[in-house]
C-alpha cells in the first residue's frame, strides 16, 4: 500500500458538514499534481489513496450520500471549495479534476454540466468510473470537459457506457476504458479488482491533453 500524506477534512454545506479527506502522492513527481475532486457513497479510502499515488493526483474525496437534488449541491460545493483553494492544498492551479464512482461518478457528470452552464470552475477532465445513469439528462451535452471512462458491462450500478456514448455524440473527446464480463459476478470482481485501478491509474498519469505544452 502506498505511504502518501492523507489528512481529514470538513466542508460547510448548506445542509451542513461535508466530510472528506485529501491524499497527496510522494514527491517524486516532476509536474505539479492535478486535483481530482473525488465523489464517494461508502469508504474507498485505500483506492482513492492508491489513485493518488498511481497517477500523482492529490485527490479530495467527498462523501456523497443526499437525495437529489441535495446531492448536487453539496457537489457542487465541494468543486467550487476546491477550485477556490487548488493551491492551498498544493496542487496545480490550472488543472481541476472531477469524478466519482457508481453513484459518485454520475454526481460528478451532473457537476461537470453545471459547472459548464455557470461557466466555472473549468474542470480538465471528469473521472467517471462505472457511473450510474445522469439523470435528469440534459438535451445537450456539448461544451463539458472531456472525459475519462471506465465501463464495465454487465455492471449492475453502471450504465453500460451509455452516458460515454452521448459524450462522444456530441464531440466531447473521452478516453474509454471497457471491460468486457459475461454477467454481474463477474462485473462485480473486475470493479473491485486491482487491475482497473492499475489501467486508470496509468490512463490519468499517461493522458496528454491535461497540460498545455
Amino acid at each position: 500500500m502506498p505511504t502518501n500524506r492523507m489528512a481529514e477534512l470538513q466542508l460547510r454545506g448548506r445542509a451542513g458538514t461535508l466530510q472528506g479527506r485529501v491524499y497527496w502522492p510522494g514527491p517524486s513527481a516532476a509536474r505539479p499534481a492535478r486535483l481530482l475532486v473525488f465523489w464517494t457513497v461508502a469508504d474507498n479510502s485505500t483506492w482513492c489513496q492508491e489513485l493518488s499515488a498511481s497517477a500523482g493526483l492529490v485527490v479530495l474525496a467527498v462523501t456523497c450520500g443526499r437525495p437529489y437534488p441535495a446531492d448536487l449541491d453539496d457537489a457542487v460545493t465541494a468543486a467550487e471549495w476546491a477550485a477556490e483553494n487548488t493551491a492551498r492544498l498544493g496542487a496545480d492551479t490550472g488543472q481541476l479534476l472531477v469524478g466519482g464512482a457508481g453513484p459518485g461518478g454520475a454526481l460528478a457528470a451532473a457537476v461537470a454540466l453545471h459547472a459548464r452552464v455557470g461557466g466555472w470552475p473549468t474542470f480538465s477532465r471528469q473521472v467517471l468510473v462505472c457511473g450510474s445513469p445522469v439523470e435528469p439528462m440534459p438535451p445537450s451535452l456539448a461544451g463539458v470537459a472531456p472525459a475519462t471512462a471506465v465501463t464495465i458491462d454487465h455492471d449492475p450500478g453502471g450504465d453500460e457506457g451509455r452516458y460515454t456514448a452521448l459524450l462522444r455524440r456530441a464531440g466531447v473527446a473521452v478516453d474509454e476504458l471497457r471491460y468486457a464480463a459475461p454477467d454481474r459476478a463477474s462485473a462485480e470482481r473486475i470493479r473491485t479488482g486491482r487491475q482497473l485501478l492499475s489501467d486508470l491509474g496509468a490512463a490519468l498519469s499517461n493522458h496528454p491533453g491535461d497540460y498545455l505544452p
